[in-house]
């Protein structure tokens, strides 16, 4: 059986911040406020051919989704970097189905994430 990509790792979290909820709360407030809509702006950077400013953003906030628990999808929002700053626009629609798909993942860790909060 597959690991979820999306759950949030509750063993980092307390690696990281202990059982300060006050954080943590915080944290996934700062999440789901600000760089989820980051995340969101790099799909329509995408369209608009806009690969430079969209790696930028991807580059930005990467290390947040480590920062609240999403491990399983840190190393795919880093391969996205990648792969969105190499691009050469040879395949944008490959690009772009590879975005909703993560989109996918990321949406699904940003609910798991609520529910975090919900229970803090």
């Amino acid at each position: 059986m597959s690991q979820d990509l999306t759950l949030v790792d509750t063993k980092h979290l307390q690696e990281l911040y202990g059982e300060d909820k006050e954080i943590l709360s915080i944290i996934f407030e700062s999440f789901l406020e600000d760089s989820l809509l980051i995340w969101n702006q790099i799909g329509t950077l995408i369209e608009l051919n806009n690969f430079n400013e969209a790696g930028q953003k991807i580059h930005q906030i990467k290390p947040n989704f480590s920062m609240v628990g999403l491990t399983g999808i840190y190393p795919l929002i880093q391969e996205f970097e990648r792969v969105v700053k190499d691009f050469n626009g040879s395949d944008k629609a490959g690009l772009k189905a590879a975005y909703d798909n993560l989109d996918a993942n990321v949406q699904a860790g940003a609910g798991n994430i609520k529910l975090k909060m919900e229970s803090l």
